[in-house]
């Protein structure tokens, strides 16, 4: 293929995908100094002189100082490359390999990290939120190929998409060269006599990603020439059929999330487990990306044990996704939050009986009962109780249990140290950190969720109950 008509095959691409936006004017390419992004940075350079493409181009390189004078190398070669076509070059050096051991995460994960990091920097004063990456035919099929390997879903069967949002900042991230292959690629830098860096580690049949191009690949083409084509075939429909369920889950989302805040969303399980399981897994998936430091690292592992956690009856078990986020199940619902304890105010709540109190990560329901079913009151969620109304003292007041709180447990003859009734009861810590005390002027009537007084207790003379609901979010 000659230079012309595989520009002419990547302008094709970008316009078929609608890459650009119509009001995109500049756009920051990722350039390396490898053969991908310098025939990448040719090719748009190229497009834009001659008028086919109308943008203004500016380059990011980012040192990820691993190879040493390599990499230094590798970023003055960039330089002086921008420096000869009269593009503006924006060159970051990081220390990745320190990044990763300070945050715990792959060099992988580091270094994504901050190439964004470095790209938002760079279209600040470039004035563009769109990066354009090498990733080309090839790279999709090995992608493709490493997720079916470790396993994965529709999602991770769609391999590298063209185009995509980075909502953190949100970066656009364009991908032009995806239906060109590395040959192709080969071709075009000969006929044009250009330029490159070459990283030896890419050589090396060390890593995983490596020993794929280098050697899987090849055994497998051998007796199946076409499986690169069939691939990549399979990543356009599984990311076409993907696209759908995201349209869907994006619907879904607004009637199955039940509260949203920054750091916390709350999910109904009741409407999330009556979807079929691949409407499932996308709507879990799109809401695990509104905690930044868990989008990017969420597996089909980690939605399926979610999952698990939603069909649980048990209500108060945790999971703990990557990034920090915990993953709680509550009475009918799943809570996801940056926090691992439940979270209370630190002042009383005086409760308001016919409305919805809240108390943290709790709602509170009061209401008065004039005729009921005694079976019902002897046999109930151990977070729902019921009172004799004429024996409180109102107001009801609920707060965290504090220093010194006594009670009478029903059916006790004495009063009680709330603490030491805990320590009898052989109260386990994970419920001891969800005790909640409530109290009306008088008296304490429950130690939630674990025993209420005999202050307020029902008897056969009760004319009005007053049933109290606690709901964990």
């Amino acid at each position: 293929m000659n230079p012309e008509r595989l520009e002419t095959a990547v302008l094709d691409f970008i316009q078929s995908g609608k890459l650009f936006a119509d009001d995109c004017e500049s756009v920051l390419l990722g350039v390396s100094g490898g053969l991908d992004s310098v025939c990448m940075f040719e090719i748009m350079r190229r497009l834009c002189n001659c008028g086919r493409l109308k943008l203004r181009l500016g380059v990011v390189h980012v040192n990820h100082k691993l190879r040493g004078e390599a990499s230094d190398a590798d970023e003055s070669f960039v330089e002086h490359l921008c420096a000869s076509h009269g593009v503006a070059c924006f060159s970051f050096a990081f220390d990745v390999d320190a990044y990763a051991r300070q945050k715990k995460i792959s060099l992988e994960t580091a270094g994504r990290d901050l190439r964004q990091k470095a790209f938002c920097q760079a279209g600040e004063q470039f004035g563009t939120n769109v990066a354009v990456l090498a990733h080309h035919f090839n790279d999709n099929v090995e992608t493709v190929l490493h997720r079916l390997i470790r396993g994965c879903g529709y999602a991770g069967l769609g391999g590298i998409s063209a185009r995509n949002v980075f909502d953190k900042e949100s970066l656009v991230f364009v991908r032009p060269l995806l239906g060109i292959k590395r040959r192709e690629l080969e071709g075009y830098a000969a006929q044009l006599d250009l330029q490159w860096r070459q990283d030896h580690t890419n050589a090396e049949a060390v890593y995983t990603r490596n020993v794929i191009r280098l050697l899987l690949i090849p055994m497998l083409e051998k007796d199946f020439p076409l499986l690169s084509d069939t691939l990549n075939s399979l990543s356009v429909s599984a990311q076409r059929f993907n696209d759908a369920l995201e349209r869907d889950a994006a619907a879904l989302q607004k009637r199955i999330v039940k509260e949203q805040q920054p750091d916390q969303m709350i999910i109904d399980t009741a409407k999330l487990l009556r979807l079929k399981k691949p409407h499932q897994v996308a709507l879990l998936r799109m809401i695990c990306r509104h905690f930044e430091d868990t989008a990017g690292e969420i597996t089909r592992v980690h939605l399926d044990q979610m999952l698990r956690l939603a069909a649980r009856s048990q209500s108060g078990r945790q999971i703990r996704l990557p990034g920090g986020v915990y993953v709680r199940k509550g009475q009918g619902d799943i809570m996801l939050s940056t926090s691992e304890q439940p979270v209370f105010d630190s002042e009383p709540l005086e409760l308001e009986v016919g409305r919805v109190n809240k108390y943290g990560y709790s709602r509170i329901e009061m209401t008065f009962l004039d005729s009921f079913d005694w079976k019902t009151i002897r046999s109930h969620s151990p977070y729902e109780e019921y009172f004799d109304a004429a024996k409180i003292t109102w107001p009801v007041r609920l707060r965290r249990r504090k220093s010194g709180d006594r009670f009478r447990p029903l059916g006790s003859r004495y009063t009680k140290k709330v603490s030491r009734f805990l320590t009898d009861q052989k109260t386990d810590l994970q419920t001891r950190r969800k005790v909640l005390i409530f109290e009306d002027q008088k008296n304490i009537i429950w130690v939630s969720p674990l025993r209420i007084s005999s202050a307020a207790a029902v008897s056969e003379k009760t004319e009005q109950i007053l049933k109290i609901s606690l709901h964990w979010l």
